[in-house]
């Protein structure tokens, strides 16, 4: 490590490290100048290669990539890890991007700004759309702008996936852990749910663990190299982070305890890290902040708190995280039954107790599912187990002090500084998915439970390997069942049985999962076919987890503009010819039923359709509808007769206070089935 070559994985790293910086970087710069289009991508890409290709010439680097030994795959562990990446691989190649998250804001405002050039607040009524961290839209905006498609964004996070094994392995070494301990962590850690099923995903949360333990890996390098290169790289990983979810902000705390043995190193070449410092503050989660201050006066974008994820009680939200936490944490591979075992849990905390939580945690759910679903899997039962078998078995050791932990107590207070970010995340956070949102936080909880001789003597015993064969199996079993990318013939297999067993449940709850699921990419498509080729500006009348994306194929084909009923419909709608919506919102939105409205707006009703988003909800009705193209557009109400209220209006989404229009809690008035919140319904 102290030589001056830089071994494989570590220029793997540095590499990617420094791509996803550039990217972000570029994105941010592209966008204020007006010019985020394909061509300054074209540009700079080119200018990238060339650059690197001068970098590897002058320097004369080895082959930039390690040694694949496949020898290693031979055994159980790095065997099951190759089949789940593999498998991965397929599932995200043969299906198209179904996460809930993505459909719902990250790639229809990353098209809105691709379409107007430039970042920009939208009028919507999902705020998500605007107050989000945007890395994962500025690491994806390269691909969809040459591909003109979203279907390869999923590499985004099935590229760093390989890069799991060999961070973990290297890290925990360089932290004190023996290789046999390491090596069995660096197959098993990548094995918990919420890393398995995101390989083949959009989501973000998995992205976010890798750069955070990048993170570890290039400020343990910088340390033992003492090689200021790396601690800068660990800087712009964690800026990186950030900038992927406000909710790994805490995570700087314990990055900046494994600098701290840097720190000379730092002060040494204190001009260069000043430019490292604020270069990385661009890629970081300050700019998305500094915008949601201008337009909201309020950094996290949410001033009224109308998407409930901020929870102002502290032991209302340490209480209500950490049961979330311990119920998903648990979530079995397969779990029949699981909406009556989910029912029972929301008996268990006492009435008075549950009532006084829900007002101070109004997000609280306890929910298991009969599989796994990425939207909402933590480690998963068996990974879980693993974990707390390590850390029991290392802590009774110490109690005896028969195994003296014996490291440089780094490892130590990385993990207190963990543990303390982590209750910084419980006492503010408010959402439901706690077990997946903390994903990026587990792997630097590990570090001490692994450094002393009962770790080693505990991966040796006969249970261990048994039971980590069993998780490694269950993990790939569950890869190739998930709905969102079934790798089996779910309809065929499923159709069968329910023709065999009619009256069974199970099965017939089974068939509308994955028939939902998959539905989810293009769920709007029976609406996009009534739209003819012409029509390119679409008013689109949705909720706040609704997502567009079936009327926005093929991509820069059409614009979006957001009907939320701020004005009247006359107004709203004076420069469009084709309005989609759903038509319970329609009333909410502009006192009159969809009939009134289509007759006195002299428009032509061209379908409804019924639409399943989430079996939580059920179906629900969407139109689409032609206005006239010239004339005389409204045929205002006979004098006296007034729009029909039938519940609240849904007010629009957030506004720019400095012009003095300010965001309305429209959540806390009308709390019915059409607001489920940023995050996954049940489905």
């Amino acid at each position: 490590m102290t030589g001056h070559i830089r071994p494989p994985l570590s220029r793997v790293v540095a590499g990617w490290i420094l791509t996803w910086a550039l990217l972000v970087a570029l994105g941010w710069t592209s966008s204020a100048l007006g010019q985020l289009n394909l061509f300054t991508y074209t540009a700079a890409a080119g200018l990238w290669l060339a650059c690197f290709v001068a970098w590897l010439r002058w320097k004369g680097w080895p082959p930039l990539l390690p040694p694949l030994r496949l020898r290693r795959f031979r055994r159980l562990l790095p065997a099951t890890f190759a089949a789940v990446a593999l498998l991965s691989l397929a599932g995200g190649s043969i299906y198209p991007p179904n996460n809930y998250d993505a459909l719902t804001y990250r790639l229809p405002r990353l098209l809105q700004w691709v379409g107007a050039g430039h970042w920009s607040w939208l009028v919507t009524a999902n705020d998500r759309m605007n107050y989000s961290a945007a890395n994962s839209e500025w690491f994806a905006a390269p691909l969809l702008l040459f591909t003109n498609s979203d279907r390869l964004i999923f590499l985004l996070a099935f590229v760093p996936y390989l890069l799991f094994p060999g961070l973990i392995f290297s890290t925990y070494r360089m932290l004190g852990a023996s290789g046999r301990v390491a090596w069995n962590w660096m197959w098993l850690l990548p094995l918990g749910f919420c890393y398995a099923l995101q390989a083949g995903s959009i989501a973000t949360d998995s992205m976010g663990a890798i750069l955070v333990l990048a993170c570890l890996y290039c400020a343990r390098r910088a340390g033992k190299a003492h090689s200021a290169v790396d601690a800068w790289l660990a800087i712009a990983a964690i800026a990186l982070a950030t900038g992927l979810r406000a909710t790994n902000l805490p995570l700087a705390l314990p990055c900046l305890v494994a600098l701290w043995p840097a720190r000379r190193l730092l002060l040494q070449k204190r001009y260069l890290t000043s430019i490292v410092v604020l270069a990385s503050l661009l890629i970081s989660y300050l700019p998305t902040a500094a915008l949601n201050f201008e337009h909201t006066r309020s950094w996290v974008g949410d001033p009224y708190n109308a998407g409930r994820l901020q929870v102002k009680n502290p032991v209302a939200g340490l209480a209500g995280n950490t049961l979330q936490l311990v119920v998903q944490s648990f979530q079995p591979p397969f779990l029949p039954g699981a909406s009556a075992l989910s029912a029972r849990l929301t008996r268990v905390p006492p009435s008075n107790w549950d009532a006084q939580l829900r007002r101070s945690f109004p997000r609280f759910r306890l929910v298991l599912g009969e599989l796994p679903q990425e939207d909402s899997a933590g480690l998963g039962l068996g990974v879980t187990l693993l974990l707390l078998g390590c850390a029991f078995v290392t802590a009774y050791r110490w109690r005896l002090r028969e195994d003296p932990f014996r490291a440089d107590g780094v490892p130590a207070a990385v993990t207190a500084a963990t543990v303390v970010a982590i209750l910084a995340y419980m006492v503010k956070a408010g959402g439901e998915g706690t077990s997946r949102l903390l994903c990026p936080y587990y792997a630097l909880l590990l570090p001490p439970f692994l450094g002393g001789p009962a770790a080693s003597r505990l991966v040796r015993m006969p249970a261990w390997r048994c039971l980590a064969g069993i998780v490694a199996g269950t993990t790939a079993a569950v890869v190739v069942v998930i709905p969102a990318r079934p790798l089996w013939p779910a309809d065929v297999v499923l159709g069968k049985l329910a023709d065999r067993w009619p009256s069974n449940a199970q099965l017939a709850r089974a068939r509308e999962v994955y028939a939902v699921h998959r539905a989810r990419s293009d769920l709007l498509a029976p609406l996009r076919e009534c739209l003819p080729e012409n029509a390119r500006e679409i008013g689109v009348i949705a909720g706040g987890d609704d997502s567009d994306m079936g009327l926005r194929r093929p991509f820069g084909h059409r614009t979006i503009t957001y009907l939320l009923g701020d004005g009247s419909w006359a107004a709203d709608t004076r420069n469009l010819r084709w309005v989609v919506g759903k038509t319970k919102l329609v009333v909410r939105r502009y006192g009159f039923p969809l009939g009134v409205l289509v007759s006195r707006s002299r428009g032509r009703l061209v379908a409804r359709r019924s639409i399943t988003s989430t079996l939580h909800v059920g179906p629900e009705e969407w139109f689409v509808l032609q206005l006239p193209e010239r004339g005389e557009r409204w045929i205002p109400p006979q004098s006296g007769q007034q729009p029909q209220t039938l519940g609240p209006r849904e007010p629009g989404a957030a506004r720019n206070i400095a012009a003095g229009r300010q965001l309305n809690d429209r959540w806390q008035v009308n709390q019915d089935a059409e607001y489920r919140g940023p995050g996954p319904a049940p489905l």
